[in-house]
Parts: structure tokens; C-alpha cells; sequence
């Protein structure tokens, strides 16, 4: 359904996958560990400009890094927005 060319595909852990999320662009890099196995991480920069969708009104062109969307292992549904940036 997403493209793989978006996705950050998880690593087998000790127990649960982890990620390391890399951001080219900050040269930030994050590693997540303990994550649901059904998760899919997706690489929101790598879709098309949101100039494009919306007008821009209301700080609607900003977006985050890295988006994360997963079940838990009681069925509740997690989105979690990531935003990287390189520190000092």
C-alpha cells in the first residue's frame, strides 16, 4: 500500500524491532527501540511538496521527518510525528 521507497524498514531486536531513523538533511540520527512488530515507519520528506496541497494559511506546509503508525498489543492504534534536528 505505501512505497518502499518511503519506508524505513524496521530491525530485528532483542524481544521487539527497533529503527534508526537518519535525516540527511539535519545529519540527525535516532534509534527507537521496542517497537510494535506490526510497525510501519515512513519517511514523510520523501513525499511531494505539500505546496502543492495546500495553501499554506495556517503553518499547514510543515510536516514532520518521520511518521510511525502501529498497533499496540492491545489493538490501539499509535501515530506518532517525528522531527529531527541536528544539535550542538
Amino acid at each position: 500500500m505505501i512505497s518502499l521507497d518511503v519506508q524505513v524498514m524496521l530491525q530485528p531486536g532483542q524481544g521487539r524491532p527497533s529503527v534508526e531513523l537518519i535525516d540527511p538533511q539535519s545529519g540527525a540520527t535516532v534509534k527507537i527501540k521496542g517497537l510494535p512488530p506490526n510497525s510501519i515507519i515512513i519517511r514523510a520528506e520523501n513525499f511531494e511538496n505539500p505546496l502543492t496541497v495546500f495553501n499554506g494559511s495556517k503553518g499547514e506546509r510543515k510536516r514532520a521527518d518521520f511518521v510511525i503508525v502501529s498497533n499496540d498489543e492491545n489493538e490501539k492504534r499509535w501515530i506518532t510525528c517525528i522531527e529531527t534536528q541536528e544539535s550542538d
